[in-house]
């Protein structure tokens, strides 16, 4: 879905931006393939089961380990 647009088959990428800027964080490319529609209204949360397996949670998953991974060794050197 684009808003209230259903997404046709095809090849498509998820981005995660950091503001300002925007820096392009992370990116993932995923297909929908030719088939029966999805319901028309799937609400899917951050947080619950399902939103682990979207693109989506993977980029802000992937972006969210690095940010980790650089901000624990600022924060030890600053507050030990």
């Amino acid at each position: 879905m684009f808003g209230w647009i259903p997404a046709g088959p095809g090849t498509y990428q998820a981005e995660l931006y950091q503001l300002p800027g925007p820096a392009l964080v992370d990116s993932l490319t995923f297909s929908i393939l030719p088939g029966p529609p999805s319901p028309w209204v799937v609400e899917i949360t951050a947080g619950e089961e399902a939103f682990s397996t979207t693109p989506w949670y993977q980029a802000l998953n992937e972006a969210l380990d690095e940010m980790l991974a650089e901000l624990v060794p600022i924060l030890e050197t600053h507050w030990p």
